[in-house]
């Protein structure tokens, strides 16, 4: 059986002058990396990387809920199977062929 991988990229605004604070405590988080910080704007892009949707659910409010979070915006999901071999991609006929 193969456990699925769910990644989700988030946008955090966090409180004036609690950037850094607030994104050492989210990349102490499991599952949870900060790749952009922009102290200008309080902004933080980051990864969370889970094997459920149940558990991304619990990530993305245990960021949400931590001290100095604004906001956390959900940019985009993806679920990979890990054992599910190279990527296909799996076209539609045009409409006209369709019956």
């Amino acid at each position: 059986m193969s456990i699925p991988a769910h990644v989700a990229g988030l946008l955090v605004v966090v409180q004036p002058g609690s950037l850094e604070e607030t994104a050492n405590r989210i990349g102490e988080s499991p599952g949870a990396e900060v790749h952009v910080r922009e102290p200008e704007t309080g902004r933080l892009v980051v990864t969370l990387e889970t094997h459920s949707l149940r558990e991304q659910e619990a990530g993305f409010k245990a960021i949400a809920n931590m001290p100095g979070v604004r906001s956390v915006d959900l940019v985009c999901h993806y679920v990979d199977p890990v054992d599910a071999g190279p990527a296909r991609v799996v076209l539609a006929p045009p409409l006209e062929a369709r019956s």
